[in-house]
């Protein structure tokens, strides 16, 4: 089962990437990827990535997620059990926060294979639509604005599959609040959705990828305990809070949600 995640919280006072940055949707292609096709390990496996073996993190998925990504920013391969093992509060048969992770990531940074440690970020932002600008484009709009840091966007969200076969579909399913919670970044989009990695190796899906629609990725965001973030190395605007208005909106669209409304 992919689990791993504790409970993502709305916080008002996470910064926001939207009114920061006052990005929008102009000029967005049609397709575009930061991954580089570093290859996916398997957080149920053994990693034999790095000159020693680093065993599975059935609970670790923020560990993989943040080391995948600042591995993508920095061109370097990072240690995810040093990332999951060095995030409060550290038990090691446990899930991880995901803010808590990010925080880490700007307060420590994560090792490579030699124990060196990678440059801090600096801060991270709540990938949340505003206006016109929905979760989906939110996403989109996180990765397109820094192309020259690579910047993925991590999801915490419902994952609907559990363990899954290797002939498994490309594309996400509708999802459950059954199921468990699972952290996972965004890599880009193509015309089918997000293009998003997992951590379920590379056997199966499109080498290890997969993709949510706008429609499924608007619902899961919608969902209680999810949410999406990015995060940067470099100075940015002044970081513009997120205010009460989030967390009122996103209980509006669960209610309508919940309601079919």
């Amino acid at each position: 089962m992919m689990s791993g995640l504790l409970k993502v919280y709305p916080r008002r006072k996470d910064y926001s990437l939207i009114p920061t940055f006052g990005a929008t949707t102009d000029g967005l292609p049609d397709t575009f990827s930061v991954y580089g096709n570093q290859p996916i390990p398997n957080q149920n496996e053994n990693d034999t990535r790095f000159p020693f073996l680093i065993p599975p993190l059935p609970e670790g998925c923020t560990g993989e997620a943040g080391a995948f990504e600042s591995g993508i920013q920095d061109g370097t391969l990072y240690n995810p059990q040093d990332l999951y093992l060095a995030t409060p509060p550290g038990n090691p048969y446990a899930g991880r926060d995901m803010r808590a992770m990010l925080q880490t990531l700007i307060d420590r940074g994560v090792k490579d294979a030699s124990g060196n440690l990678s440059p801090k970020r600096l801060a991270y932002f709540n990938c949340y639509g505003a206006g016109a600008i929905d979760d989906f484009d939110a996403a989109r709009v996180g990765i397109w604005i820094n192309q020259s840091e690579k910047r993925g966007v991590y999801i915490g969200s419902y994952w609907p599959w559990g363990d899954m076969p290797p002939a498994a579909n490309l594309y996400v399913p509708m999802y459950s609040t059954t199921y468990p919670l699972h952290c996972y970044i965004a890599t880009g989009w193509t015309p089918d959705g997000l293009e998003i990695i997992p951590w379920i190796g590379q056997h199966v899906g499109d080498s290890g990828k997969f993709y949510v629609s706008r429609e499924i990725f608007n619902s899961l965001m919608a969902m209680p305990y999810t949410g999406a973030f990015t995060i940067t190395k470099q100075p940015s605007n002044a970081p513009i809070p997120v205010g009460y208005q989030a967390i009122i909106d996103h209980l509006t669209y669960l209610i309508r949600h919940l309601f079919d409304v």
